[in-house]
Order: C-alpha cells, then structure tokens, then sequence
C-alpha cells in the first residue's frame, strides 16, 4: 500500500518557519531603515548592523527555501538563533528596553526548529538540490 503522499514541498509544518522568515525579513527591513531616521547615534548603529545582518539572513534563508537548495535547513537554523542570539544582545545592550523582557521560553522556538530542519521527512525530501 504505497498510496501515502510523500512529504515533501513547502507545506505542513515547514510554512510556519517560511511565514516567520517572510515576516522576519520584512520587519528587520523595516526596523533597518526605521533606525537610520529615528535612533540616536549609538542606538542607530546598533539596531541598524543587527537588523541589517538579520534582513540578509532572512531573504537568503528564504532564497534558498524556494530554490529548494540543500543548504536551505542549515540558513534556516542560522537564522533562528541569531534572532535569539541578537535579542539576547539588546537586552544586555538595553536594558530599559522591551529587548530586556527575556522570558524564560524565548530559547523554545530556536530549539524546536532547530530539531524540526534536523530531523524531518518533509525538510529532507524537499531541500535536495
């Protein structure tokens, strides 16, 4: 009985972290230009480099995505923990900001997803190229 669908395509689980990288790569753009305008000298600075890096992660990692590149799993882990990686450095870096509100799940989404690009039929399947 080989009727069963294989999994593979950017579909189930795999379009939350596409969506997130979507969502990701728009607001890092945003906050990016955002910062050239609004921050004062050392807070422009900082929010535009990690924001700026962040932005290039995103699209690359989505580039690679919807090309269906193999390398598209290890962007995508990359890119979740810098986004954590990068809250963490706020937080030390501004501690009066909302960045310093580091609840105690905010490692659970690198994690998860780290596991899920590991370990999934569907990210095996899909990211071949």
């Amino acid at each position: 009985m080989e009727n069963k669908k294989k999994l593979e395509g950017i579909g189930g689980w795999l379009l939350l972290p596409v969506i997130g990288l979507i969502i990701g790569a728009v607001i890092s753009i945003f906050v990016s230009i955002l910062s050239l305008f609004l921050l004062n000298n050392s807070e422009f600075r900082i929010y535009f480099i990690g924001f700026t890096i962040g932005s290039f992660f995103s699209v690359y990692t989505l580039f690679l995505i919807f090309k269906k590149k193999k390398e598209a799993p290890k962007w995508a882990i990359l890119t979740v923990w810098y986004v954590a990686i990068l809250q963490v450095v706020f937080a030390l870096i501004f501690p009066d900001s909302e960045w310093a509100d580091l609840r105690s799940g905010f490692l659970l989404s690198p994690i998860i997803w780290t596991l899920y690009f590991s370990y999934s039929k569907r990210v095996k399947n899909t990211f071949n190229k």
